[in-house]
């Protein structure tokens, strides 16, 4: 985790969700979910988390799909206490390759979104909820 996103303030909160996404991308590519699995136990990210080791439990894999960060805002920011950061990002065309060579297809996307909602814990961010968010 880069030092930045470690920081009590809006800068941190908002590099902090920038490195939550790119774990988010990283667990996707290798079946690794150990890091982002670390950065909060909310349900979407279990959720996530859970998917993305299902398929790589049965022996498939994902193909192409990579996130690419389009904006970052940070609301609501309280000291020492909580933030929240709507995090927006393209994803190339993915595909969900199965260990039974079925094929299920993502369609690339120029903008979806999260909405994270943070706390401060004694080792820096945590997230309490993600949920799709859709910019106003």
């Amino acid at each position: 985790m880069p030092p930045a996103a470690q920081t009590d303030s809006p800068t941190g909160a908002e590099a902090f969700a920038r490195y939550w996404l790119t774990a988010l991308d990283y667990a996707y590519q290798t079946g690794n979910t150990e890091s982002f699995r670390q950065l909060g136990a909310c349900g979407t990210c279990r959720a996530l988390s859970d998917g993305i080791d299902h398929l790589y439990q049965e022996g498939g894999h994902f193909e192409g799909g990579g996130f690419k960060p389009v904006k970052l805002s940070v609301s609501d920011y309280r000291p020492s206490k909580s933030a929240k950061v709507a995090v927006f990002y393209s994803r190339e065309l993915r595909r969900a390759v199965h260990g039974s060579g079925d094929v299920e297809e993502a369609p690339a996307a120029a903008r979806l979104g999260f909405l994270l909602n943070l706390t401060r814990s004694h080792t820096g961010w945590v997230v309490v909820t993600a949920q799709a968010a859709e910019e106003k």
